[in-house]
């Protein structure tokens, strides 16, 4: 997962290159559900995991109840 210096230099690096402040006020990152992902297959279930959980209105709560 990014670090909080990575995530500052890629936003100052959009922001260089013109990027509208209100735009980049809704980037998130570092993307991806904390689920202990570690290669670089997990890490990438864990960003389509968040994308498919903003896009279907999903609050990433378990889905068993005992």
């Amino acid at each position: 997962m990014a670090r909080a210096g990575e995530t500052g230099a890629v936003l100052e690096h959009l922001r260089e290159d013109g990027f509208d402040p209100e735009e980049l006020a809704r980037v998130r990152t570092p993307i991806g559900l904390s689920i202990g992902a570690e290669t670089p297959e997990e890490i990438a279930i864990s960003i389509m995991a968040e994308v498919i959980m903003l896009r279907r209105g999903g609050d990433g709560s378990v889905m068993y109840h005992r």
